[in-house]
């Protein structure tokens, strides 16, 4: 078996964006900016042999907040960074596959053969959070503290830590700590 980190794409990898007061995924090609470090965060567990996965909700090509061209951009200029394995998007609310739900990454777990009790979800939001839990894996939170609804209380990110690279040193210590490295693939 293998591990990964799952990613959550935006806030973690790239830069959330202020539409109006909501700060959400970019929604043009010039709106998309990674995270200073997002990208040796990427290099740093692909060195450790992990598998980088970035698992995203992106509800805004079907809710018309960005043209399929601007999706596919970005999607292009993502897979251009050697160290993502792949890109998993949930692109409907109603479906199983969209975060708080686990069943995407469940999907790829299973496809993969992935050691969900050796792999990451690094998300910055508590539906991250919630959907790795769920899937069994341990969660990292990025962010100054943590916060979800009331229903899901019970549920809190193993780690919580303040950016992408902070998460990725994380990893890395507990993946040489725990003398895990000898153990992955690639």
């Amino acid at each position: 078996m293998v591990a990964a980190v799952f990613y959550d794409r935006d806030g973690v990898v790239n830069h959330l964006v202020d539409h109006g007061g909501l700060f959400t995924a970019p929604w043009s090609v010039d709106e998309f900016r990674l995270i200073e470090g997002a990208v040796a965060t990427l290099q740093l567990t692909k060195q450790l042999g992990l598998i980088n996965v970035i698992i995203s909700n992106q509800p805004d090509l079907y809710d018309h907040k960005m043209t399929e061209y601007s999706f596919d951009t970005i999607n292009r200029q993502l897979l251009q960074i050697s160290e993502i394995d792949m890109l998993a998007y949930a692109m409907r609310r109603d479906t199983e596959f969209y975060k708080p739900q686990s069943a995407l990454i469940d999907l790829i777990v299973d496809s993969y053969q992935i050691d969900r009790s050796a792999s990451y979800m690094v998300g910055d939001r508590w539906k991250d959070i919630v959907a790795g839990d769920a899937a069994g894996l341990q969660t990292i939170y990025i962010g100054d503290k943590y916060l979800c609804p009331p229903e899901y209380d019970t549920i809190q990110p193993k780690w919580i830590v303040q950016n992408t690279i902070q998460a990725g040193l994380l990893i890395k210590k507990l993946e040489v700590d725990n003398d895990k490295i000898v153990h992955r693939h690639g």
